[in-house]
């Protein structure tokens, strides 16, 4: 069984953050009910990222399903390993990016998300920054965006 793989990436600052969450939650659970296995990915960044992992964990708890799982993506090791070890499924850090000067690696790491994924979860309301950057990328090399910003403030 081939996992369906969705990659959530959004800004650093969340504005509305109910709604965001919300729309967010509607869309984890869809996923989880129509796909056979989904494999969350996500870094840890900001507002966001800490969004998204909640929502995941509260869909998968109050669903009991288990067909998904949350694989946390980090840019360069942390010092919390052991603590991300219990919250997330998986951590990984890509090979491609290791070494990398600190602030390339979060950029690069967005667009492995990117390059690897069946689904782009984005929320960025803009087109800078990093979620801005990688929803540019996405367009360009035609991975599928779901951006939240777009149903969350009706652009």
């Amino acid at each position: 069984m081939r996992a369906f793989r969705v990659a959530l990436i959004g800004h650093r600052s969340v504005e509305d953050y109910f709604r965001v969450e919300k729309e967010l939650n509607r869309v984890i659970t869809s996923l989880i009910c129509e796909k056979e296995f989904v494999e969350f990915r996500l870094g840890r960044n900001g507002e966001f990222d800490i969004m998204a992992a909640s929502c995941i964990k509260n869909v998968q708890h109050s669903l009991d399903r288990r067909n998904s799982e949350m694989t946390l993506v980090l840019a360069y090791p942390v010092a919390d390993m052991e603590y991300y070890a219990k919250y997330y499924d998986n951590v990984l850090i890509p090979q491609e990016i290791e070494g990398l000067h600190f602030k390339r690696a979060i950029t690069e790491r967005n667009k492995w998300l990117v390059e690897n994924c069946d689904l782009f979860i984005a929320y960025a309301k803009n087109v800078s920054g990093g979620a801005g950057s990688a929803v540019r990328y996405a367009e360009r090399i035609g991975t599928p965006i779901f951006n939240l910003s777009d149903y969350v403030d009706g652009v």
